[in-house]
């Protein structure tokens, strides 16, 4: 048992070597992120925020190492890295790690850049920059007595430099990074010399894939040999990791120091995923115990495709779109889909050469059947055309439902794939038509057959333009399929953008509501910020003094220059009058011939308009006698047509007037039967209708005299409490006076006390202090301290007294800040106090502190001084029992009493301070929280109940209300407004009326739109930006809003409706 203590001891003093350095405080950068293959790979070596990187992450890691005894060292990183660009690759980082009593917390920013030499060749530089603050956390020091030797530590902020390269090949990485090449202490402007933590690191790693059938297959296999060569030790470690395409990966690894681990991940969803590992120490580390990490990220997809990259494609447990699968093999996408396209050509052309083969030796071996060869090449022909025509469609088509799958990747695929399509369909054109000719060569030899050969060309041609037109409805068929099949693409693509917003959503009421957990812990701030806030005014008042006297200062010297510049202006402004003066006179001059030329001007102006005035007036009468010449020909022919259709008019008339008699002749039966059965049913309908408005009228007279009644009672139960309020502020007020004049009495009282005790001991000092005669120099010395120690005793009484005036202030500041607490809480309200600065209060306190320490302090060294005197005189034996000894031995004692009464009155009138302190800020806090309860609740009480009256005590109008009658307030935007954090108001949509600050003009408008029969209008009020919403209808989705939007009526108090969003 007492060896494992000895070696836990002698270890844990180990690590605090490993980590510390000769200078107190200082730690070097050593981050243990060291078991994950798939997040922080940029703090493995800075050039792995690029290298086989894909994606860009946001993570958060807690790692707690060796957990096995208390304040173990544990580490908080959360980071975002990834590739940036083509060749670029970025990392940022903010950590903090606690090893006891020992804090570091900053962060770290990585860049990586990439050199492509060849395809499967690339160069990557990296760098680390890590800037952080070490030192002791004195919260976390725990000891029963203070230590000074921790005020000695001090805390440092260094910056390390992290640099790293990586060559990496088809499937192989090397690189090498030196850690810690610099650590430069911000804080010493030092350069760190000795870091037991400098190293250099060199890797290997390997990125393969699993060919294997079932769960396995196309699984990622990545190996990374590491070996770490320091000052003090070299370490070497290994991890590897198998990835399935399902969104697992396993990962099991070994270091020579800190063990072995061993870790699983999963992808939840396409974006967020969760990794734990898990490390368990060996050898002489076994008895600190295992360490634990855990990472949660956000892994931000791309539909790009960077090379020199781990371009898989990223599955989860939680899929949110219908996958087909397809195979996937090792080469390329593009070059895949390149072959594929070849393969069909190829197989059209071979089949297209047999063909031609055929067609050539049958025409060798039998010309007799020439004819019916050639019909039969022909059709064969283009039966081979047309299958390998529809095999392409049928590729084609399949290569589009992949294409609406992919995403840019395959786009780029299928633009590849038309390409090779288009050459191959050239090449089988070429050869078609060098076919065609050798076949029209072979025609020129047969002579007799050309006849026939050309009756079968020409009818194979027909039937392959159809088969041609065929294929290509065909085609346009399957290019709109793939369109469609696009479009499904593109709607599904928005249904996960929706559910993606959906869930962001979700998190940001998760976020609204930490933010209004973190809103009721700012309520305990406000008492920090008022002690600010009086401190800052203290502040200001006198920054505003200091700058009063200077701009006065500074507005005497402008005046001075003021006087001097308004000399030189009046000389100015005499020498511009003179010269004003000269060109008036000139330019008069100028104006006079100017208006003799304009008037010449204007004269042969007004001959030409003349002119041209009568020339338009002779141009107008010609165009006006043809306009009444053809108005006359429209009118006669108007006069033509009008009585043709009189003639037939008249005669509709009359045949329509005998019908219409001969009708009512028929219906007058019928209406004197229905007469009879109207006033019938009159009768009744007047009978209910009298029925009913004298019961709707003693209903009203019943709600009128109950509404009377209510409002009495409501009259009664406010004027009661309005006479208990009164009742109570005038006792509240007498009671004040009754205890400021006892309060007064009080410290009149206390001072004329204090002015007798001063005198007292005044008299008392007088009678102690009377000194003896001194005969020797050692006498005339002691006589002297004396007299000092009696007038510094004398000072030290008025400094306590002053003190003891501030402590009775502060306390009575307490009593009345309790006091209207509790009257507060009773719903009694006192006038406000005059205004008085706490800051300089306090100040003025400290400093009579200062004063009462200095002259307690001073007095001490004088008896101390007086007390050696003495001593040495009693030492004497001729002086030991003389007058002045026996005088300073009485003396000296009365001195010490009262030095002890002083330190002990000090120390009380401290304690008292400090339990004042303390009560205060209680009431302070205690009246924050108080008003700002008060104030919302009321309002929002207050509110409800007018908003009540309203609707009870509003009538409808009698006249109808227009537009103009309503004041809407301040105009809103066409645009929804979002309210946040508003309030006793639910979420949602809120079809706006108006807006108003002032309470008066929000009344006016709901008075009048309950006037106009809306008695469902409500209004909510907004304390951020201190207005009334006043608003007709809450609605759940954006859709139905902006349909009331559009779709308002024509009520006149919708002349503005606008559109807010609650989000709380």
């Amino acid at each position: 048992m007492k060896n494992g203590v000895l070696t836990i001891v002698f270890l844990f003093c180990a690590i605090q070597m490993f980590y510390s350095q000769e200078e107190d405080g200082v730690v070097s950068l050593a981050l243990p992120t060291r078991n994950s293959l798939t997040f922080n790979r940029f703090l493995i070596n800075p050039t792995f925020s690029f290298v086989r990187e894909q994606h860009r992450y946001v993570s958060m890691t807690n790692k707690r190492e060796w957990v096995q005894f208390d304040d173990a060292p544990t580490t908080y990183l959360a980071s975002y890295s990834g590739r940036f660009r083509e060749n670029m690759g970025i990392g940022i980082a903010v950590f903090q790690q606690n090893y006891g009593v020992l804090t570091t917390f900053g962060g770290t920013l990585n860049f990586a850049y990439n050199a492509q030499l060849q395809r499967d060749s690339n160069l990557t530089f990296g760098l680390n920059l890590g800037i952080y603050s070490s030192g002791i956390d004195a919260g976390r020091v725990v000891t029963n007595f203070e230590d000074p030797s921790l005020n000695t530590i001090p805390s440092n902020t260094l910056i390390s430099v992290n640099p790293g390269i990586n060559y990496g090949l088809a499937f192989l990485d090397f690189g090498v990074s030196i850690k810690n090449l610099a650590l430069y202490n911000m804080s010493t402007s030092t350069l760190i010399e000795d870091n037991p933590e400098q190293s250099i690191q060199a890797h290997m790693m390997h990125t393969g894939y699993v060919r294997s059938n079932g769960f396995f297959d196309e699984s990622k296999f990545s190996g990374l040999l590491r070996g770490e060569l320091g000052k003090d030790n070299s370490i070497i470690s290994a991890i590897a990791m198998l990835t399935v395409p399902k969104g697992i990966w396993a990962q099991v690894g070994y270091n020579t120091l800190y063990g072995v681990s061993g870790g699983l991940g999963l992808n939840i969803t396409k974006s967020i995923a969760i990794e734990y590992n898990f490390e368990k120490a060996l050898g002489d580390l076994t008895n600190f115990g295992p360490s634990h990490e855990v990472t949660l990220a956000y892994r931000f997809n791309t539909d790009r495709r960077y090379d020199y990259s781990g371009n898989d494609e990223v599955g989860s447990l939680i899929s949110s779109e219908k996958r087909v699968k397809r195979p996937v093999s090792k080469i390329d996408k593009a070059q895949a889909e390149a072959n594929r396209q070849q393969a069909i050509a190829d197989r059209a052309q071979a089949k297209l050469d047999q063909e031609a083969k055929l067609k050539a030796d049958e025409a060798a071996n039998a010309k007799a059947k020439e004819t019916a060869a050639a019909e039969a090449i022909l059709v064969t022909e283009a039966k081979a055309e047309a299958e390998a025509k529809a095999e392409q469609v049928a590729e084609l088509k399949s290569a589009a439902e992949v294409e609406a799958q992919a995403s840019a990747e395959a786009q780029l695929a299928a633009a590849e794939a038309a390409r090779l399509k288009a050459e191959a369909e050239a090449e089988a054109e070429t050869q078609r038509v060098a076919q065609a000719e050798a076949a029209a060569r072979q025609e020129a030899a047969a002579q007799a057959v050309l006849a026939a050969a050309e009756t079968a060309r020409l009818k194979a041609e027909a039937e392959a333009k159809a088969e041609t037109q065929r294929i290509a409805q065909t085609e346009a068929i399957a290019r709109q399929e793939a369109a469609a099949r696009v479009k499904l693409a593109a709607a599904e693509t928005a249904r996960l953008k929706a559910e993606a917003e959906a869930e962001a959503e979700t998190q940001r009421v998760a976020q609204a509501e930490a933010a209004a957990r973190q809103e009721a812990a700012a309520q305990a701030e406000l008492a920090a910020a008022e002690t600010a806030r009086l401190k800052a005014e203290a502040e200001a008042e006198a920054k505003a003094e200091t700058q009063r006297v200077a701009q006065a200062e500074a507005a005497a010297r402008q005046e001075a220059a003021a006087q001097a510049e308004l000399a030189a202006t009046e000389t100015a402004r005499l020498k511009a009058e003179a010269e004003a003066k000269a060109e008036t006179q000139r330019v008069a001059q100028a104006e006079a011939a100017a208006r003799q030329e304009a008037a010449a001007q204007a004269e042969l102006a007004a001959t030409e308009a003349a002119r041209l005035k009568a020339e338009a007036e002779a141009k107008a009468e010609t165009q006006r006698v043809a306009q009444a010449e053809a108005a006359a020909r429209q009118e006669a022919a108007a006069q033509a047509v009008l009585a043709a259709a009189e003639t037939a008019r008249l005669k509709a008339e009359a045949e329509a007037e005998a019908e219409t008699q001969r009708i009512a002749q028929a219906e007058a039966a019928q209406e004197a039967a229905a007469q009879a059965e109207l006033a019938a049913a009159e009768t009744a309908r007047l009978k209910a209708e009298a029925e009913a408005e004298a019961e709707a009228e003693t209903q009203r007279v019943a709600q009128a005299e109950a509404a009377a009644r209510q409002e009495a009672a409501d009259q009664a139960v406010l004027a009661a409490a309005e006479t208990a309020r009164l009742k109570a502020e005038a006792e509240a007020k007498a009671e004040t006076q009754r205890v400021a004049q006892a309060e007064a009495a009080a410290r009149q009282e206390a001072a004329a006390q204090a002015v007798l005790a001063i005198a007292e001991q005044q008299k008392t000092d007088s009678e102690n202090n009377s000194l003896p005669n001194a005969s020797d120099e050692m006498a005339k010395t002691m006589n002297a301290l004396a007299e000092s120690t009696a007038s510094s005793g004398q000072s030290q009484q008025a400094l306590i007294a002053e003190l003891a005036a501030a402590v009775a202030s502060k306390d009575k500041d307490l009593q009345d800040l309790k006091k209207e607490n509790d009257l507060s809480e009773q719903g009694i309200f006192l006038a406000p106090k005059p205004f008085k600065s706490i800051t300089a209060e306090n100040n003025a306190i400290e400093a009579l502190k200062v004063n009462l320490d200095n002259s307690i302090q001073a007095r001490s060294n004088e008896i101390d001084e007086l007390q050696t005197l003495y001593d040495q005189r009693v030492k004497i034996a001729t002086m030991r029992n003389d007058e002045v000894t026996l005088f300073y031995k009485k003396n000296l004692d009365r001195l010490k009493a009262e030095q002890l009464t002083a330190l002990s009155t000090r120390e009380r009138l401290t304690a008292s301070l400090k339990s004042i302190k303390i009560a205060t800020e209680f009431e302070r806090k205690r009246r924050i929280k108080r008003a700002a309860f008060d104030n919302e609740q009321d309002r929002f009480i207050q509110d409800k109940a007018t908003l009540d009256r309203i609707k009870q005590n509003t009538n409808l109008s009698a006249v109808p209300l227009t537009a103009a009658d309503f004041d809407f307030g301040e105009a809103q935007s066409a645009n929804i407004q979002i309210l946040k954090n508003v309030k006793n108001v639910e979420n949602g949509f809120y079809v706006i009326l108006a807006v108003h600050t002032d309470v008066s003009k929000r009344d006016a408008f709901l008075k009048n739109t309950v006037a106009s029969g809306n008695t469902d209008v409500n209004f909510f009020y907004d304390v951020n930006t201190s207005k009334y919403y006043i608003y007709n209808e809450k609605i759940n989705n954006v859709e139905l809003a902006n349909d009331a939007l559009k779709s308002k009526g024509s009520e006149p108090y919708k002349g503005r409706l606008s559109i807010v969003k609650i989000e709380n």
